[in-house]
């Protein structure tokens, strides 16, 4: 597997950007398309008739709704995030998707339905700003529906044996790998991010080896 670290990274260029940006359109972000790009790739070889998506942290549903779009008819949408303005919204731009508002501890606990189970779980920018136990909560959710997940986000502390707060505490950069194989899932591949920020370094895929 290709190793990310700060020397791959452009840091002087690295930017600041708002939530808009991160889970906006995606045609705000060049780093979004990429992660549209690599779930297309994976979709592109299931044989199924239909697959489904999981969009955690989706905001107003602009990446997700780009998602499968080269597949009329083949993906279903899923989404959830606990910001109330942004499901409403996004139910009104994009009626063709599944949206819920809420957090991963939610879902375990029952208050909003989701598909038992999920091809692809993407996570775009969202580790970086819940802390460790929302961390895996969301982990736990994902071993227990999805057959891969994608995490587009801060990823210099992948190989890290503990999670590392920058920002007074604000972000966190989680030791991926760790936690991903503490729930069952392998990393099949790193990538840098095309246009580096502060929310995204690296986009990473893992496979759940639980998954038959």
């Amino acid at each position: 597997l290709w190793s990310i670290g700060r020397k791959d990274l452009d840091l002087k260029n690295i930017s600041k950007v708002n939530r808009a940006q991160v889970f906006g359109d995606v045609a705000s972000n060049p780093s979004r398309q990429q992660v549209v790009d690599m779930i297309d790739d994976l979709l592109c070889f299931e044989e199924k008739s239909e697959v489904t998506v999981l969009d955690v942290g989706c905001h107003v549903g602009g990446m997700l709704a780009a998602i499968g779009r080269t597949f009329p008819g083949k993906v279903n949408r899923w989404g959830f995030d606990p910001e109330d303005s942004a499901i409403q919204q996004g139910a009104e731009r994009h009626p063709h998707l599944t949206l819920r508002c809420g957090t991963a501890k939610d879902a375990q606990d029952g208050a909003f339905i989701l598909p038992t189970f999920v091809d692809v779980l993407v996570a775009n920018g969202v580790f970086s700003v819940i802390d460790v136990a929302a961390a895996e909560d969301l982990l736990t959710l994902a071993a227990a529906k999805a057959r891969r997940i994608v995490i587009a986000d801060d990823i210099l502390n992948m190989d890290g044996p503990y999670p590392v707060f920058r920002d007074f505490g604000k972000y966190v950069l989680h030791p991926f790998r760790t936690m991903l194989a503490q729930h069952g899932f392998a990393i099949e591949s790193v990538s840098p991010a095309i246009l580096p920020s502060r929310s995204i370094t690296g986009i990473l895929v893992a496979r759940n080896m639980r998954d038959r």
